[in-house]
């Protein structure tokens, strides 16, 4: 069950961080610049081979634009849309 629920986590985080860059107008290389992260960095995150820690998270949102609590809400729906279906 844990790893199912991981799973989901790491997909809704995915999910999450391509709508925002997309909707910030970033490319992968952009939000690296930004966030002081490679850009394989992430696109493991948006493959879902990778998962950030808390501190990584926070600079993934410095480098949006946005703030960490509007990306936790984002990434909570996503998660709630992912457990309906």
């Amino acid at each position: 069950m844990r790893d199912n629920r991981e799973q989901k986590v790491r997909a809704a985080l995915a999910i999450t961080l391509i709508k925002t860059r997309y909707a910030q107008g970033l490319n992968q290389e952009e939000l690296a610049d930004k966030a002081e992260l490679s850009r394989q960095y992430i696109s493991m995150v948006e493959r879902q081979e990778r998962s950030p820690n808390f501190l990584t998270l926070v600079r993934l949102c410095h480098g949006l634009g946005v703030e960490l609590l509007s990306f936790m809400g984002a990434l909570t729906q996503e998660m709630n849309k992912t457990e309906d279906s």
